[in-house]
């Protein structure tokens, strides 16, 4: 193109003088060389995304519509149902209230601890779970198994970095199903922004339904479960768990 914008002025000194002299419009070639490197003369040609990647232990992946700096994490973690890991007598009997319990034993599976759901409710005391009832202090719990809970504040930033090292994060909301509390396993968070601190949702091990469920970031203190309902987060703080002592009951 810019060739042949050069030679416009060399054809015209080649007519005769007894042509009516034409105005050509002056060319400035730097700036037309800017405007095609730049793209300003095509408005609507839309610079490419190259999607990235990297992993550790961890998925990591950047978002590969809007923006590059966007990340999403999705670890790769053991799942248990609170219903379907109890048999059909247990579950009448305990089932319903086993959310705490079940995320808890993903939490000790993650670490590697050969443990099923049934196990891990026969060991809590009641101070911390109540057979058919309802949990009390889950953070107390990990330690009857050698483990301790970590406490982190319930904010996306914070749940990002916990993420970020490989641990999966026990998560209670409230009004769940437009009912009840519920204990949910954080496993991955999608599209955070390290300038913001903002995400557009957590991705989360449900015991009541799936594994791997997605739960949109509404504000900083709610969630919308998949079936429309919004859920507060932070009326208890979330945790992770490391190795600790071995507490008897």
């Amino acid at each position: 193109m810019l060739e042949s914008l050069i030679f416009i002025p060399a054809i015209t000194s080649t007519l005769t003088s007894s042509l009516e002299p034409m105005n050509l419009p002056s060319f400035n070639i730097g700036q037309l060389e800017q405007n095609i490197n730049t793209f300003d003369i095509f408005p609507d040609f839309k610079t490419p995304k190259i999607a990235t990647s990297k992993s550790n232990t961890l998925e990591d992946l950047s978002d590969e519509t809007n923006n590059l700096s966007l990340k999403t994490i999705k670890l790769s973690a053991p799942y248990v149902n609170q219903k379907e890991d109890l048999k059909d007598t247990e579950y009448e009997n305990i089932g319903g209230s086993a959310c705490g319990p079940a995320a808890l034993t993903m939490a000790l599976k993650n670490k590697g601890l050969d443990i099923e759901l049934k196990k891990v409710i026969d060991e809590l005391p009641n101070s911390v779970y109540v057979k058919g009832a309802m949990f009390y202090d889950l953070t107390s719990g990990p330690k009857y198994f050698g483990y301790k809970a970590i406490q982190i504040e319930p904010s996306i930033q914070a749940i990002y970095e916990t993420l970020q090292k490989n641990e999966p994060i026990l998560l209670n909301v409230q009004n769940y199903d437009g009912i009840t509390g519920h204990e949910l396993l954080v496993v991955g968070i999608k599209n955070y922004s390290e300038d913001t601190k903002t995400a557009t949702s957590l991705i989360v091990h449900d015991p009541f339904r799936e594994a791997y469920r997605e739960f949109p970031i509404i504000s900083k203190t709610h969630l919308e479960q998949p079936e429309g309902y919004k859920l507060a987060i932070g009326t208890l703080k979330p945790f992770y768990i490391v190795e600790g002592k071995l507490a008897s009951n």
